[in-house]
């Protein structure tokens, strides 16, 4: 009968007789005797060996067995011995010891203690890391009730689990820290906390390993970095009310130039940085300014990510609600890295204008501004 025969049919069907009837005849078949004898011949196996058999006429202890070589002790321990005991260094305390394969399978700690402690002071887990290597009492207060006492990592960097940046405290004093954090990112420029665990998640999701030195400080250095690059995000028009509140009566009616005023931005598709070279020309009515306000007021513009045609218009916009000028005409050359380093990577340059009042009707008063700016730079 075959296998697809068996099937859906019972012991009885298949054998003819009940199961515990069949599951009795299997055991009384097993020759005891055999057994017995396999037995037997792997004792006289082992009495073949000299060593062996002085081992059991002696009946040695352990480290007497130790002694006698390899042979004896793989027959005790099933793997073979080297020369024992060994003098080894323990990883956690650093004390000498005496190893042999009998108190430890790789000689590494003194005790059991030790590879406990080693193991915690080291796990993954930073929660037990830190009641490894700290006091059991809260920073602060010094709070001893464990059932109170909760770990916090100093920099709010939950990836950064290094024993420097971890600290236990009491829950009140927990509640009171991040009180303090966020009264500190709400009543900031920017809210810190978001833009570093933010970047932390970034860095994270590329799989960088946040302990390497490298980028051990990385989220800090580019919050620090934002707070310059986007200095035109904050109190923008009290910033340029400020510069503006400096002038000078003048009676000079032609066309004041600034050629290449070179500022940074940042593209708002892709955060990549561009590079302006602003051209302006301006016609004072009544004051002017000193030469350094106007690229004062460009470079704060260009403090935002926004559009190369915002950032335009937004150098006539504030100009003109601040100063009231005959005319303005401004020329912005933009290199774009969103176009350079990815997508079509062409090195090309875009160029935008924006005009009002006199250069806006008067096509001479444009031109000259243009024959002004013509011979300085073959590229513009």
């Amino acid at each position: 009968m075959n296998n697809q025969q068996k099937k859906g049919k019972t012991t009885e069907e298949i054998y003819g007789e009940k199961a515990e009837d069949w599951k009795r005849k299997i055991k009384e078949s097993y020759n005891k005797n055999n057994l017995r004898k396999r037995r037997s011949d792997s004792t006289k196996k082992q009495m073949e060996d000299p060593k062996q058999r002085e081992m059991r006429e002696k009946k040695l202890t352990i480290k007497e067995m130790v002694k006698l070589g390899n042979n004896c002790g793989s027959f005790i321990t099933g793997r073979p011995l080297k020369n024992f005991p060994v003098k080894r260094v323990c990883k956690q305390c650093h004390s000498e010891f005496e190893w042999n394969s009998f108190q430890d399978r790789d000689g590494i700690f003194c005790s059991q203690k030790c590879s406990i402690q080693f193991s915690r002071e080291n796990a993954n887990n930073y929660r037990i890391k830190a009641f490894a290597n700290l006091p059991h009492e809260c920073s602060y207060c010094q709070e001893k009730d464990t059932k109170k006492l909760i770990v916090y990592h100093k920099d709010s960097n939950f990836l950064n689990n290094d024993i420097k940046n971890l600290e236990i405290v009491c829950g009140r004093c927990h509640a009171l820290l991040h009180k303090k954090l966020i009264q500190k990112s709400r009543f900031g420029e920017f809210k810190d906390g978001q833009i570093l665990r933010g970047i932390r998640h970034i860095l994270d999701g590329l799989r960088l390993d946040l302990k390497d030195e490298n980028f051990k400080d990385t989220p800090e250095r580019i919050l620090r970095s934002y707070y310059e690059i986007f200095k035109g995000l904050r109190n923008l028009d009290e910033n340029i009310k400020e510069i503006f509140s400096t002038s000078f009566p003048s009676e000079y009616q032609g066309i004041v130039a600034i050629k290449d005023i070179i500022s940074w931005s940042m593209c708002p598709h892709h955060f990549l940085p561009v590079e302006y070279r602003v051209n302006i020309g301006i016609i004072y009515k009544d004051k002017m300014l000193g030469l350094s306000k106007l690229p004062r007021v460009i470079e704060l513009l260009a403090k935002r990510p926004a559009l190369q045609e915002t950032f335009t218009n937004d150098i006539i916009k504030y100009l003109v609600k601040y100063l009231d000028p005959l005319g303005i005409i401004v020329v912005v050359k933009g290199r774009h890295l969103c176009m350079i380093m990815r997508g079509i990577k062409k090195d090309s340059w875009v160029i935008t204008s924006s005009v009002y009042g006199i250069f806006q009707k008067d096509i001479s008063a444009r031109n000259e501004f243009f024959d002004l700016i013509k011979n300085y730079n073959e590229k513009i």
